[in-house]
This record gives structure tokens, C-alpha cells and sequence, in this order.
């Protein structure tokens, strides 16, 4: 019963979708997996789909990289994208090195004025410091917009399953295509501002 959606978008999103966990099956990865197949029916395009566990990047330091083809096969896609959902455990209390390393490898304009949407997952009853850590610190240079909505998944391994129909999924799933369909808006409106002229990362590419 959870299987389609009512969210109608009248902009055709292709998003990126970032499964942060560098644990090689996560059900951060899984639940990329299930929230790439919502937002092909939502933007009506095929996202990306980027799980840190099965792709490991290199590590950023001072020096750009240079002709690295694992990387410019990444940002290419990025660059190609209009809207980034980002799936964060909590570890620690923390969001995981290589999400982390994911945005300072970011430099140079791929998620720059696109809009950005957080999905916190937690084992247990948790999930929110990832994302406001994420969000004080990870749009800075990175120029990312992200919406107000968020999504936190708690007890993660009960949801998102096939066949999957109670009260609490039901919930769940409508509260992720809500933010999926507000994502979606905002690609809409944000192209716009990548069009209209006025960014200018050349000049300035960093944040204050």
C-alpha cells in the first residue's frame, strides 16, 4: 500500500544520493537504495547513487586532485545532478570520517547551490546530532542549500523492508516523500539561481 506516491513535481529532478556509512553493507547503504527508487518516482529521472561502503574515495588533504578517475567519475555526476540527499548514521554521536571527507573532496561547485536534504539513521532512538553537525558545517564551502525538512529513521532494521505495512512505516514513508517532493521544489527553484548569472565561485569559491 506504501508503493506509490502522491507528491506531484513539476520539475524533472535527478538527485544524488549519498549513503554515508564506509561500512561495506549498512543499512545506511539500504536505505540509499529504497530513498534513489522514491525519488525516480517523484523527479521522474534516474538518481545517482553514491554508498561510501561499496565506493571508498580518497582522502582529501591541501593539494586538488588531479586526473584521479575514481573522483572526476564522481563529481561528473554530481556536477550532472540538481538535488543531493544525504543518508547519515550516527556513530558516536558523530557522522561518519568518510561522509565527512566526502564534503572536502566538494570543492569545486559539484553540489554548489543545489538543495540538500538529510536522512539520519539510528539503530536505536537516535539520529539527530548527525545532522545538525552536518548541516552547521558541511554547506560552507561546499555552497549547499539544505531544506528545512529532514527524515530520521530509527530503528532503522525494522524499517523500509518489502511487504512492510503498519502504522509507524506508513507514516514514515509518507513523511519521505513529502521531503522528497519538497526536494523537488526546491531543485526547481534553485536551477534558477544557478542560471540567473549571479554565482560566482570563481571569484568567490569559499564560504565565510
Amino acid at each position: 500500500m506504501f508503493e506509490k506516491t502522491s507528491t506531484v513535481s513539476g520539475f524533472p529532478m535527478r538527485a544524488a544520493v549519498i549513503a554515508g556509512s564506509h561500512r561495506r553493507d549498512s543499512q545506511s547503504g539500504r536505505v540509499a537504495r529504497f530513498i534513489a527508487a522514491r525519488c525516480e518516482l517523484i523527479g521522474g529521472e534516474a538518481p545517482y547513487l553514491l554508498d561510501l561502503g561499496k565506493t571508498p574515495l580518497p582522502l582529501w588533504d591541501e593539494s586538488p586532485l588531479v586526473n584521479d578517475e575514481l573522483w572526476d567519475g564522481v563529481a561528473e555526476q554530481l556536477h550532472a545532478c540538481d538535488a543531493v540527499v544525504i543518508v547519515t548514521p550516527e556513530w558516536g554521536g558523530m557522522a561518519p570520517a568518510a561522509l565527512k571527507n566526502f564534503f572536502l573532496l566538494c570543492a569545486q561547485g559539484e553540489l554548489a547551490h543545489k538543495p540538500g536534504c538529510l536522512v539520519g539513521v539510528s539503530a536505536s532512538n537516535g539520529g539527530s546530532y548527525p545532522l545538525a553537525e552536518l548541516r552547521m558545517s558541511s554547506y560552507k564551502n561546499t555552497h549547499l542549500c539544505y531544506i528545512p525538512e529532514q527524515i530520521i529513521i530509527r530503528q532503522v532494521e525494522l524499517r523500509l523492508h518489502p511487504g512492510a505495512d503498519n502504522e509507524a512505516e506508513g507514516h514514515l514513508r509518507a513523511r519521505l516523500d513529502y521531503a522528497l517532493g519538497q526536494l523537488a521544489a526546491y531543485a526547481g527553484a534553485l536551477a534558477q539561481v544557478r542560471a540567473s548569472g549571479r554565482v560566482d565561485l570563481a571569484r568567490y569559491p569559499f564560504g565565510m
